[in-house]
Parts: structure tokens; sequence; C-alpha cells
């Protein structure tokens, strides 16, 4: 084989070894580490991700305020159905469903090592309120499903009510990995979980007269453990970010539950007072998206939360889940 032949194929061999490598194929020739060479070695380090201000955690004080505009959600909201007459089968169901508004806060300190420890607390309270008549289906029978009465009503009107107080210590690890941020916590948790349920029904007796029946119920918990989760982000352009946060918590405490039901003909129907040592877990899960200027943010997200066995009206245990957007502002400095 001559020079030219042998030459000319070795340098298009280094051309091409050079091209699907993402090298200079004359400096993958250079010696490294005591003549050895490396012709794979790539020319250039990976790039780094570039992270703007308010896209990460930094030493400092770290407060957060938040808007929550929730709605509950239970399996004990059922107030009245409509009925088939012949077949006494439901025809339709009628549900409360409180929503209202909330507040959420956060106050903490985080070291140069990253390591923080936050103090935290979130209130709401949400409402819900109506009536439905047998006037409004005259071909089906109207039942309250509240009531220990299983009578055909002419209306059913109910006024239901819930109220959180959470209050969380964390202590938690901010790090980095390439564009993701992290943050796993731990801590504990103390929840009140109060709710009401109010309502009355109209009926006729046996002579035709207009009869009226009244319902309160109530069910309290108090409850309190541990709480662990993980925060996370990822930075998509500028000062914007995509945000997660999940967690779980283990609870223990008491439910305070209440129920009366007094008729205006037969006078008291239920008076009952109660008290039980539960065991209530509870998850969370959260995603939205955040802008950040410096240690300033603005934010905003939906998030779901779930009380497992938080509510007993009557005997009758039941979850409760809250769950629609939250909206604020975060410094961290």
């Amino acid at each position: 084989m001559s020079c030219r032949n042998f030459c000319f194929k070795t340098f298009v061999l280094a051309i091409l070894l050079g091209g699907f490598t993402g090298t200079n194929p004359v400096s993958a020739q250079q010696p490294m580490n005591g003549g050895f060479y490396y012709p794979y070695a790539p020319s250039a380090a990976p790039v780094e991700c570039e992270t703007d201000a308010g896209t990460k955690a930094v030493p400092g004080i770290i407060a957060d305020a938040e808007w929550l505009g929730w709605q509950i959600d239970s399996s004990n909201q059922n107030f009245a159905t409509y009925n088939d007459p012949v077949w006494l089968t439901e025809r339709k169901n009628f549900d409360s469903g409180p929503d209202g508004n909330g507040v959420r806060a956060r106050l903490g300190l985080r070291t140069e090592s990253m390591w923080d420890v936050i103090v935290g607390y979130t209130y709401f309270k949400g409402d819900d309120s109506g009536s439905v008549s047998v006037d409004n289906d005259p071909s089906s029978i109207l039942v309250s499903t509240r009531s220990r009465l299983d009578l055909a009503t002419e209306s059913v009107s109910y006024n239901d009510s819930t109220e959180l107080n959470a209050f969380d210590l964390e202590i938690g690890h901010s790090s980095e990995l390439h564009c993701l941020n992290f943050r796993p916590f731990g801590g504990f948790r103390w929840v009140q979980l109060d709710q009401t349920q109010g309502g009355e029904y109209t009926y006729r007796d046996d002579v035709n007269i207009l009869r009226n029946n009244v319902l309160d119920s109530s069910s309290k918990l108090n409850a309190y453990g541990i709480r662990m989760g993980m925060e996370a982000s990822v930075k998509l352009f500028g000062g914007l970010r995509a945000f997660g946060r999940g967690a779980g918590s283990a609870l223990v405490g008491k439910i305070e539950s209440t129920g009366s039901e007094i008729d205006e003909q037969m006078g008291t129907v239920l008076d009952r007072n109660f008290e039980e040592t539960i065991s209530t877990p509870v998850l969370e899960a959260a995603a939205g998206l955040a802008y950040g200027i410096g240690g300033f943010e603005i934010k905003g997200g939906y998030e779901f939360n779930s009380f497992f066995n938080a509510a007993n009206f009557n005997g009758e245990r039941s979850d409760v889940s809250a769950r629609g957007f939250f909206a604020g502002v975060s410094f961290n400095y």
C-alpha cells in the first residue's frame, strides 16, 4: 500500500472519529497523563444549568403567604334524594359542597449548609347552604337522608360548614442537581378539623298538617403526629420555574361528635354525644408555576389534601378532602 493511500485513509478515519465523538481530531491525539491517549475524551465540560436569582433556594430568611380557594368533599355530604314512588329506588342524590377561602403562612430560616427550620399555619373556612322541594319533581318522593325518620317530605334544606386549623414545624434540606432543586423535609403537624351539618325539612302528618323537623350534627377532630414529604422544582426559562410538593402525615387524636333531631310532633328523635380515639393518615399533593425576581417570588397552582377517617356523623366515619387553587408570594433573602 502506498504512503499516499495509507495517509489519506488515516486522515479520513481521524475525521470520522472526531465527528462522532465531538472532539478535535488533532487535539484528541495529544498525550495526557503520562503519555496515554484519549481519542474519545470530550473537548469541553458539560454545560451547567444557568439558574437565575429567584429560582433557587439561598441561605437566609424564608417567608411565604398564600391565598387558598378550596372545596370540601366528603362521603357524608348527601342530604336528600328523589326516590321512585313505586320501586323506592334513588333517582337523584343531592349533596352539599362547602367551599370558601383560607390563608397559609410560613416563616423560617435557612443556614449556609442549606438546612432550614420552618413553622407554618393554615386556616380555611368554607360553607354551603341550599334547599330542594318536591315541587321540582312531583313524580318522585323527596326524602331527607340525614333524618332517622323515613318520611316523604315537602322540602329539605341544609346548612353545612367546615373549618380547618393546621400547625406545622418542618426541618428540611435544599439541594441542587443540574436544573433540579429539591427539598426533603420532616416534622410535626397538629390539625383541628371542625365540621357542622344543620338543616330542616317539612312533611305532612296523617291528617295532612304540615310539620317541621330540625337536624343538627357536628364532628370535631383534634389530631397530631409526624409529617414527611418532598418539594421539587425545575427551571423553565428566565425566572420561571415549575414546582411540585408531595407529603404524608400519620396523625392520632380524638373526634368529638354530636347529633340531634327534634321533630315538631314527636319531640326529640335523636340526642347523641360521643368521643373516640382515631388514627388519621393525611396525603397532600400540589403543583404549580412560580416567577422569581431576586429574593421575591409570585406563585400559583392547584393542590389536593385528603384526611382519612377525619369525620364522624352519627356513628358513621368518613374521609374529608380539600382541593382547589392557591396563589401567593414568597421571600427568601
